[in-house]
């Protein structure tokens, strides 16, 4: 087994550790060997029977090789903690739930997290620290850049591109062909019929540019 941390004790960390239990009940491949959290209030509280260990300090002194699952959903902070964590040591774990239906020549980058009850079908391609929550649905080469997020139960369709930090609201649907902007969001159960520009929020049905 190898040993691992989870990178904060909030809610999408506490699922780590369900996908962990998951994983590790078809095959024991992981220890979990705490939470690190940069909040020092949580420092030393028991979560869900993980202890909160201290803050990325930890893993900066590691002088062994160590892995962390990112357990953040906002993609800007994810690329924050990313950046501030500069040990060669600290390796990003690759978490697919067992329950995952993963097709053919799909491709998952490193740290990203694929939640229980998704569907990936044939030519999917994702980027580097993606999280993927429960039941969603990712078909046909559909690409989705580093630092983006997936709330539960998404529907993409064949050719989208998601940009990098890119982020959809539970429930959305994404018609086909369809580019989500850097930095953009998706509210929650929104239905995208055409392009989001970079930066910009977009909601309802059909989903349009919210005002500021």
């Amino acid at each position: 087994m190898r040993n691992i941390y989870i990178y904060d004790s909030g809610g999408v960390g506490r699922e780590i550790i369900l996908l962990i239990n998951d994983i590790n009940e078809m095959k024991n491949r992981w220890n979990i060997l705490g939470f690190i959290d940069d909040n020092k209030e949580m420092h030393g509280k028991k979560i869900d029977g993980v202890k909160v260990l201290g803050g990325k300090e930890i893993l900066n002194k590691s002088k062994e090789e160590v892995f962390v699952a990112l357990g953040i959903a906002e993609p800007k902070i994810k690329e924050e903690i990313i950046k501030g964590v500069t040990n060669w040591n600290v390796k990003w774990a690759t978490l697919v739930s067992p329950t995952v239906y993963n097709g053919l020549n799909n491709e998952i980058g490193e740290g990203s997290i694929i939640c229980n009850g998704c569907t990936l079908s044939v030519d999917v391609k994702i980027g580097r620290f993606v999280y993927v929550n429960f039941n969603c649905i990712i078909p046909h080469d559909v690409i989705i850049e580093d630092y983006s997020s997936l709330m539960n139960s998404v529907v993409l369709s064949g050719y989208s591109h998601l940009k990098t930090r890119s982020f959809v609201g539970s429930n959305a649907f994404v018609r086909q062909s369809i580019v989500i902007g850097e930095d953009a969001v998706v509210g929650a159960g929104a239905v995208v019929v055409k392009d989001v520009e970079a930066g910009t929020t977009v909601v309802g049905n059909p989903a349009k540019k919210r005002d500021a």
